[in-house]
């Protein structure tokens, strides 16, 4: 009995079609075969893998900052997680987000950092902040492994001002002049943390990012900021040929970077001015 079932099971694998070999041989205890049909699917189609490939990245992509200064998109009642020292204690005191909880780990022995976190957590305990004490490896989890300094707080997303309400960057009676920066289409978070700490440091008077094709003003700016990004003067801009015609109007000069320029030392240095800063692989255009 049993031969004739391999007998017939070869027969019938050397006569199928590929559709009908889609099937399982199943040995009983009688000692024959019992062929069962397999269910077979029906694969999706490549532009349909594309689609679900395409929503799926959407999905789990970092908002923009677009999305960040859109209320409705990205409301006040979302969160995200501050790390790092100076981060952290600079927006204690500035106070422009709303704070929810702060997470600390394990005091290190380290005598700086233990000053540093017991002020942070003074200051926290005195404005009735939850504090809640957790391992290094959740803190880890919480700050997708980055350098948190054994501390970090959740917080709502910062809120820029629009460019429009930062008339106090444009007055003509100041003697000593404006300085501001506009910061076009910075798209690596590390290289928007540097020019914040600069330009805080600096004393500019106002910083303008684009909401279109720049990066989110995330906790990764804020630890690469030092912290400057809780202080600094931004404002966010959504139409920068507006911005850029209206300063035209007040009679401010509007400087870029250029290959071929003359040297800025032959220049008299303009009262009022803008600064247009590109980022480091395209070149800034030369309209808005």
């Amino acid at each position: 009995m049993f031969p004739n079932a391999l007998r017939r099971l070869s027969s019938r694998l050397a006569t199928a079609s590929v559709n009908d070999r889609t099937f399982k041989t199943r040995f009983l205890m009688a000692g024959h075969a019992k062929l069962v049909p397999k269910e077979s699917k029906a694969l999706p189609k490549s532009h349909e893998l594309k689609k679900e490939n395409i929503a799926a990245k959407k999905k789990n992509s970092e908002p923009s900052l677009k999305d960040q200064q859109d209320k409705k998109v990205w409301s006040k009642k979302k969160r995200e997680t501050l790390f790092g020292i100076h981060p952290v204690e600079i927006c204690l005191s500035e106070r422009k987000r709303t704070i929810y909880k702060v997470f600390c780990s394990k005091i290190r022995e380290d005598t700086v950092s233990n000053e540093s976190l017991q002020r942070i957590l003074n200051i926290a305990s005195a404005r009735k902040i939850p504090i809640k004490s957790v391992e290094t490896r959740q803190l880890n989890l919480m700050t997708n492994k980055a350098t948190h300094q054994g501390i970090g707080m959740q917080v709502s997303p910062l809120i820029l001002r629009p460019w429009n309400d930062a008339m106090e960057c444009f007055g003509q009676s100041d003697d000593n002049g404006q300085l501001c920066i506009y910061v076009d289409r910075v798209q690596d978070p590390m290289n928007m943390g540097a020019i914040l700490r600069t330009a805080v440091f600096l004393g500019i008077d106002g910083i303008f990012v684009p909401t279109e094709n720049s990066c989110r003003l995330s906790p990764v700016v804020a630890k690469a900021s030092a912290g400057a990004l809780e202080c600094a003067p931004l404002y966010s801009v959504e139409n920068p040929a507006s911005l850029f015609t209206f300063l035209q109007r007040l009679g401010w000069d509007i400087v870029g970077s250029d290959q071929d320029c003359e040297p800025y030392t032959a220049h008299k240095h303009p009262k009022f001015s803008i600064w247009r800063l590109g980022n480091s692989t395209k070149s800034t255009p030369c309209s808005g």
